[in-house]
């Protein structure tokens, strides 16, 4: 703390510093000096937390030096010295703007300390209470115009927040306040033209009609609390319960700050109020979800449930149900009616008002729900006036149940009974899966336990039905050892004949592949030349005929021409049965040669693509495999009608596989599935040691593959 002394006397300067050294202020700063126009230089300078002022100084006097401080610094406190001569100068001063006055030389530390602090206090609340109402007077300046919509949107805003108004006279408990304050408390406002949302502090009324309206229980504590605050200057806040001359029971939040005098003593207590009875029903709800333990099949809580759902809304019939599958009926876990449990049913949904919640978030009737639902027989004998229903969810968002409150009268706040429906809906729908987890749990278990009764009666029928097995089975080995012997003779038997056939195929194939080899080699060594030399004969027929202008020599041109086209032809049938390029220069040239051979007879383009790195192979799997492209190509020619036949050879993964592939309208199954070439050919592959597999590519047509060594 820093303090500034301004006095021009030495002595009492001097005398001041001793009595501050036996103060709590000992530690501060002190600094001094002796004039006026010195005291105002040294605050511009720098902070000084109170200022200790004599009144009779060389360049000022009296409350002129007072006012003359705080109209530079008005928040600095001010105390001044003065001596015996002169008390009326000093209260003059402290009229003027001090906070207090010491009379030098009769004051002690005590004295001097509570003064130093209650003159900071003061002069802090004057300060503030001057900032407030400065604020408070500009803004009244600058709204005076729009005062009137002001308070009436304030009015609104306070309305629609239960915030009411009121200031307190301490000591004669008379007291003014809003009209939304006197509703809040349940007194009816006296006549007036004013409306009911206005924010004038326009209403009278006396403290003891306030003590008369607060719970009885709540009274002791708020005179304790409201004594304690006060002396300790504290902001009051609390919370407490009021009665209404009907009864009921609202809680209201109040906060309010006292006002002081000079002296120090409270005048006044000003202060607003809230309805928070919503919050503290919401509190208590939560309090009794967490707190319930819930045993057993879990009616304990749906009856607690029902019980405190028609004490807090407050209605008549409560009922609480389980929807059943298909959701046209339901079967009550709790239902209580006019204080009373009743026994759980289960009803049909149907001209209900439950059948109209069912799927929605939430279905509310505040009046007239009997002329809504004039089928309801249970709606019409309780003359029930309002309805308010929710729908419980699973976990999957599908609903499982219901909560439905009936009452006699009609429901005014809907509001906060629709809170408190959504909050029991959660807990309550968590319970009903809990219930519903636990009977699926129980109907396992001796689901189970039926299992295991049953396991234990198939394990004593197995154990016989095992005695008869092992009977049996030696019946049945004894009778297989038989079979065996014969099956073994039998077998033995197959087999010799199964390669029987086989060798005889060979060798058919081998014949067959000798005799085309034969017949290839007669065409060509006996009647291509027998045609050639007629061929020959025929030109030179031809030329003389010519020679002599005879009339046929044309026709002996025409019939050279012929013998020399079937010489073309019996050419390619001996080199079809017999390809002497086969054996003499190796199957891919004679692959080639076949590929050309195709194209000059049947005029559509094939040709041979793949690598020359085939190794060497036997010239009888050589011949196999040019048999097996012979019959592919010629398969395609007749069946599959191609524009281009591509024959590939290639090597794959240390294999080699030779494909034929056509663009033409791809293999039938049906067609060729039991053809004697396609026969031959898998035939072939097998004494070979190759695979044939024909599919289909996804361009389309037919691709014969033959994959050697793979």
């Amino acid at each position: 703390m820093k303090l500034l002394l301004v006095e021009d006397n030495p002595l009492d300067a001097r005398l001041l510093r001793e009595i501050l050294k036996d103060t709590p202020h000992a530690s501060c700063q002190l600094e001094h000096v002796t004039r006026l126009d010195m005291a105002l230089e040294g605050l511009r300078q720098q902070a000084f937390d109170l200022v200790l002022l004599d009144l009779g100084l060389p360049d000022s006097q009296g409350a002129e030096s007072v006012r003359r401080i705080n109209q530079a610094f008005p928040a600095l406190p001010i105390i001044v010295l003065t001596g015996l001569a002169n008390p009326e100068v000093a209260l003059e001063a402290v009229q003027t703007g001090a906070q207090d006055y010491l009379v030098k030389g009769h004051f002690n530390a005590e004295l001097l300390s509570r003064t130093i602090r209650y003159s900071i206090e003061r002069k802090r609340a004057s300060e503030e209470l001057r900032q407030l109402n400065a604020v408070l007077e500009r803004r009244v300046e600058e709204r005076t115009t729009e005062f009137s919509e002001s308070e009436e949107r304030l009015a609104l805003a306070i309305a629609g927040t239960h915030l009411g108004m009121f200031d307190l006279t301490l000591a004669t408990g008379e007291a003014v306040a809003t009209n939304q304050h006197l509703r809040l408390l349940g007194l009816r406002p006296p006549t007036s033209t004013a409306p009911v949302t206005s924010t004038a502090l326009s209403q009278a009324h006396h403290y003891r009609q306030w003590a008369e309206r607060v719970h009885p229980e709540d009274l002791p504590r708020l005179t304790a609390e409201r004594n304690r605050c006060m002396a300790a200057h504290l902001p009051y806040e609390t919370e407490y319960r009021v009665v209404w001359p009907d009864g009921s029971v609202h809680w209201l939040g109040m906060r309010a700050m006292f006002q002081y005098d000079a002296r120090d003593q409270p005048q006044r207590l000003l202060g607003v109020c809230m309805d928070i009875t919503e919050r503290k029903r919401t509190e208590e709800l939560l309090r009794f979800l967490g707190q319930r333990s819930v045993t057993g099949d879990g009616t304990d809580f749906f009856q607690a449930l029902a019980r405190y759902l028609a004490n807090c809304l407050p209605m008549d019939f409560v009922c609480i149900d389980l929807l059943e599958e298909g959701h046209q009926t339901a079967r009550t876990l709790a239902m209580f009616d006019q204080g009373q449990f009743q026994d759980n049913i289960s009803y049909t949904l149907k001209d209900t008002p439950c059948g109209n919640v069912v799927g929605k978030i939430i279905c509310c009737f505040p009046q007239d729900v009997r002329r809504l639902f004039p089928h309801d027989a249970v709606l019409q004998r309780m003359a029930a006036e309002s309805y308010l229903g929710v729908t419980l969810w699973s976990s999957q968002c599908q609903p499982i149940g219901l909560i439905a409150v009936i009452g006699r009268q009609p429901l005014t706040d809907t509001r906060n009974a629709e809170s408190i429906m959504h909050l029991v809906a959660v807990r309550a729908a968590v319970e009903i899966e809990r219930m519903l987890a636990e009977q699926t749990l129980r109907q396992s278990r001796e689901s189970a336990l039926n299992l295991m009764q049953d396991a234990i009666i198939a394990r004593q029928q197995a154990e016989v039905a095992k005695e008869e097995l092992r009977t049996l089975n030696e019946e049945l080995e004894s009778r297989v050892l038989e079979r065996t012997a014969l099956l073994k003779d039998t077998v033995v038997a197959l087999e010799l004949e199964i390669f029987t056939r086989q060798r005889l195929e060979r060798e058919i194939l081998e014949i067959s592949e000798r005799e085309q080899c034969r017949l290839g080699q007669d065409l060509h060594d006996g009647l291509g030349q027998e045609l050639a030399g007629t061929a020959m004969l025929g030109e030179v027929l031809a030329k003389k005929l010519q020679a002599e202008s005879h009339p046929t020599a044309e026709a002996a041109d025409k019939l050279t021409t012929y013998i020399r086209n079937t010489i073309e032809s019996t050419r390619r049938i001996a080199k079809g049965l017999y390809p002497v390029d086969l054996t003499h220069c190796g199957l891919l040239v004679a692959l080639k040669d076949l590929a050309n051979q195709t194209t000059q007879r049947s005029g559509i383009h094939c040709e041979l693509q793949g690598n020359d790195d085939l190794p060497q192979l036997d010239q009888a799997v050589e011949i196999h495999i040019y048999r097996i492209v012979q019959e592919a190509i010629g398969n395609a020619i007749k069946h599959g009608k191609p524009r281009k036949i591509l024959i590939g050879s290639r090597a794959e993964n240390g294999s080699h596989l030779f494909s034929v592939t056509d663009d033409g309208v791809g293999f039938v199954k049906s067609a060729g599935a039991t053809g004697m070439g396609l026969h031959l050919m898998h035939y072939r592959a097998r004494v070979i040691g190759a695979r044939i597999s024909i599919e289909r590519p996804e361009q389309g047509g037919c691709q014969v593959i033959c994959l050697l060594g793979g």
